[in-house]
């Protein structure tokens, strides 16, 4: 602050110098805001649509997941059906070899 002396003498302070400090501080802290706010709008845009994955992933997992149950059980059968080939197989040759 610089004092001033008014016509009969007297100082006075000069808030004109503070006054312009405080409004270019007042523009700097709008910026900010204005940037910090398009920073939150952007993340809570990301962050609708990270979720909107996660969600479409999660279903993705649930029927993949039921697809594997359903191969592991194909699976099982086959090689059930295989050992009883192989067995059918084996009885044919045993009852060939034995007449």
């Amino acid at each position: 602050m610089t004092l001033k002396y008014n016509e009969q003498g007297q100082p006075y302070e000069d808030l004109d110098a503070e006054n312009t400090k405080l409004k270019d501080r007042v523009k700097e802290l709008d910026k900010s805001l204005s940037i910090a706010l398009g920073n939150i709008d952007r993340y809570q845009r990301e962050n609708k649509n990270l979720g909107e994955k996660c969600v479409e992933a999660g279903r993705v997992m649930i029927e993949l997941d039921a697809k594997y149950e359903a191969s592991l059980k194909e699976i099982d059968r086959l090689s059930e059906e295989n050992t009883n080939i192989k067995t059918m197989k084996d009885d044919g040759k045993n009852t060939s070899n034995n007449s």
